[in-house]
């Protein structure tokens, strides 16, 4: 079979020559693997590119041990600059520190069941400001914008899935609510 490759390193250096014999340098891209689409691809290839932290791809899980870290590193911390933090952190983007921390580890963050009275206030300020989670999380104490969306869309879930399950089958008298 005859492959043609794309160089991708200095010409002038004969000495390496591609596995055709085509006289390209040896660190090119096959032409051929320009050309097929993912499920052809090998899976060496696959798995080098699976490590990016690009949209759609699964992000490794903070472990113990860093939100440990993170909680020493905020409480000896005057100013604060997410990107110099994550340093601290390899293979974390400031953002991700940032958002690890406002949403998961802050002992700002109220981590008990939502109340009803909560859950109201989240309904009213929906009404008034849409999809502005930062905007109505800063009208419930202790519970993050992440927070509210995500109890937002749980409430609204439960009463889609409420709505059509009475539609769709009449409640049996002999059978208990669950």
């Amino acid at each position: 079979m005859l492959s043609f490759w794309i160089g991708m390193g200095d010409s002038s250096d004969s000495s390496k020559k591609s596995p055709a014999g085509a006289g390209s340098s040896s660190r090119g891209i096959p032409i051929s693997m320009l050309l097929c689409n993912d499920a052809d691809k090998p899976q060496i290839e696959k798995a080098e590119a699976s490590g990016s932290q690009s949209k759609g791809r699964s992000r490794p899980r903070w472990r113990r041990e860093e939100d440990l870290r993170l909680k020493e590193l905020m409480e000896s911390r005057k100013k604060l600059n997410w990107s110099e933090l994550a340093l601290q952190f390899p293979g974390k983007s400031g953002k991700q520190v940032r958002l690890r921390w406002v949403d998961h580890l802050s002992p700002d963050i109220d981590k008990r069941p939502w109340t009803a009275e909560e859950d109201a206030t989240l309904l009213r300020e929906h009404k008034k400001y849409g999809n502005s989670w930062s905007r109505i999380a800063k009208a419930i104490p202790g519970r993050s914008d992440a927070m509210t969306k995500n109890r937002y869309y749980q409430l609204t879930r439960r009463k889609e899935k409420s709505a059509r399950k009475g539609e769709n089958e009449p409640e049996d008298p002999r059978r208990g609510s669950n």
